[in-house]
């Protein structure tokens, strides 16, 4: 039998409990408005210099004048050719060369119309490969710019590469190239193309139809099986390789939230489709809103989809990973007249009364709020209850807002970087804090007002990913697309966890866009390439990365180094306003509490 000293310790150990639980919570606006500071040797990235390209070269008798715009695809792609310096991009309309030998001055040295949407550009020995865009695309190959010459001779044309091509590698030591095919929206086979010597071998998914099944009840994604076969369903974006010499490739499915597996050494055999899962959001923290008045983080019990954009291969002690870039990305097209789309804003749950019994109150009525879920655009066609299609026990919505590692051999999550995408934006550049890029009046509208546009969609829209290495130490960039920022990450010696170093935005934010440009000071927005060259190939004597922004038409170099790294910022007021910070401060607490009440339970009760 328990004594009566006993009960009094427990009985005291509670109520100390709840009064620290309630001061804490009483002193939260206070805590959440004091200056925090972020501080240490970190790895960074410092401008060196940053060359802008235009989309198009307009005669005016004797005189050619160059072009220049936002928005006017004058980069859709690039590559660099690490030996020389010279940067091959292209655009909707032109190719051009970049000299970036001397990484502190670049120069435009020479520009060849083409004419045609570019989607990817590749570097391999001798070749620089094109790859056009269309419904077939193609493959140019052109040998390397010879710059004594002032020649860019075309070498190779490959016809008829897919549908819809979206990205290449090249392979075996410049002898193979995979060409990703995302094809049209449901209408066509997305196709992943080997070439070999000039021959292609076209690999789709249609072996996997009879076991879609299978596929799906592990997560890859089908959005409509009643409008396509499951082998249309399959979009591959991305491309990246285990080895040098290429013997496995990794495909990342974006709007299917999977990686195929495809055996190079078999002249491409698709392995398997393997699915990435879901994030939980209850223990992360997220903005979901454009009408909460600023940067307002909460948490909710709702899951996301992964959807890699950029992904990359990386090996630690033997054993190979994927490292990925989270964007996110939705489906929707047109078929015999009706349009198909699955995105659903929070509230459209609520009002058509699509919510399933199980859903909790709390999460309803966050749904009804456009300042916390009513406005974040969730699928229409994941999460519904098994013997009820009309109604969702489960809302999903689209990316991980952040970026991830994922383990080669079967894609299980390994590492991710929970909400440090955002808050981090919010330390540093809260005015351009999940913006978007679509900009409609580029003499007024700033880049500070386009601030939280992207929160209830897709966040900080992470897409591009590199790894490279900095003084012996691993390291990966990351691209957030509307705030145009780069994260900076470290691995220490054995981990296969990134560290987070630091974030650098590069671009003014107080003037109008096109003012930006005139000025030249307009950053890298959209960050769609990201580039590694190597201590022994630079200029510099050290390592820099090439940063393409497609939305300004610019080519950027940056130095990759180390130094004192302070932040002291406030962080914007409320920015746990609608219920974070409590949550935040009383968690551990509130698990105390659980556990004293659970022992007093146990031995009294």
């Amino acid at each position: 039998m328990t004594s009566s000293w006993t009960k009094n310790v427990f009985f005291g150990l509670f109520v100390l409990c709840v009064c620290w639980m309630t001061v804490l919570c009483e002193d939260e606006d206070e805590e959440t408005s004091q200056e925090e500071t972020f501080h240490g040797t970190a790895i960074v990235l410092k401008p060196l210099s940053q060359q802008y390209v235009p989309y198009d070269h307009v005669k005016t008798g004797d005189d050619t004048d160059a072009q220049y715009g936002i928005g006017m695809n004058a980069i859709d792609a690039s590559a660099c050719d690490v030996t020389t310096g010279f940067v091959y991009t292209a655009g909707a309309k032109y190719i051009h060369i970049v000299d970036f030998s001397k990484a502190t001055n670049p120069s435009l040295m020479y520009k060849k119309e083409l004419n045609e949407k570019v989607s990817d550009i590749e570097v391999c020995g001798s070749k620089v490969a094109f790859l056009i865009d269309g419904n077939p695309g193609r493959v140019d190959i052109y040998n390397l710019y010879n710059s004594e010459k002032n020649t860019f001779e075309l070498n190779t044309t490959i016809a008829e590469v897919g549908f819809g091509p979206s990205a290449m590698i090249f392979a075996d030591n410049c002898n193979e190239i995979a060409v990703a095919n995302e094809g049209g929206p449901y209408e066509d086979n997305g196709i992943l193309l080997i070439l070999k010597a000039l021959l292609g071998s076209f690999i789709d998914f249609t072996k996997f139809n009879d076991r879609s099944g299978e596929f799906v009840a592990n997560g890859v994604r089908w959005p409509y099986p009643n409008q396509t076969t499951f082998s249309q369903a399959m979009e591959p974006e991305s491309i990246t390789l285990n080895t040098e010499l290429g013997t496995v490739a990794y495909v990342s499915l974006q709007e299917n939230n999977g990686i195929a597996v495809v055996d190079l050494l078999l002249d491409g055999v698709i392995e398997y489709i393997h699915a990435l899962g879901t994030k939980s959001w209850e223990n992360y923290f997220i903005d979901t809103s454009d009408k909460d008045k600023g940067i307002k983080f909460n948490r909710y019990d709702i899951y996301s989809f992964y959807q890699p954009d950029g992904i990359q291969f990386f090996e630690v002690d033997g054993v190979g990973y994927v490292a990925a870039a989270n964007e996110g990305e939705t489906t929707s097209f047109t078929k015999d007249g009706q349009e198909y789309n699955e995105v659903q804003m929070g509230k459209e749950f609520i009002t058509n009364d699509q919510l399933a019994d199980s859903v909790s109150p709390e999460l309803r009525e966050a749904l009804k709020d456009d300042r916390l879920l009513g406005r974040l655009e969730f699928s229409n066609v994941d999460g519904m209850n098994v013997n009820d299609s009309s109604k969702f026990e489960k809302l999903h919505f689209f990316g991980g807002r952040g970026i991830s590692v994922f383990l080669a051999s079967d894609m299980s999550l390994v590492w991710e970087s929970d909400y440090i995408a955002e808050f981090m934006q919010t330390v540093l550049y809260p005015d351009t804090f999940n913006a978007n890029l679509d900009v409609e009046n580029a003499d007024k509208q700033k880049p500070k007002d386009m601030m939280d546009m992207q929160s209830p969609s897709k966040g900080p829209e992470c897409e591009s990913i590199e790894g490279g290495e900095y003084n012996g130490t691993r390291v990966l960039f990351s691209g957030m697309e509307g705030n145009s920022a780069i994260m900076v990450f470290s691995f220490a010696q054995g981990s296969v966890e990134p560290k987070f170093e630091s974030i650098y935005r590069h671009g003014g934010i107080d003037k109008p866009f096109q003012k930006l440009l005139d000025e030249q000071n307009l950053g890298d927005l959209n960050p769609e390439e990201l580039k590694f060259i190597p201590a022994e190939h630079s200029s510099t004597g050290g390592p820099l990365l090439l940063v393409t922004g497609t939305f300004s038409g610019t080519l950027a170099m940056y130095e990759i180094t180390e130094e004192y790294w302070e932040a002291p910022t406030d962080l914007p007021p409320h920015i746990f306003e609608l219920g974070g910070a409590s949550t935040i401060k009383s968690y551990g607490l509130t698990m105390l509490v659980l556990i004293v009440l659970t022992l007093h339970t146990i031995l009294f009760v």
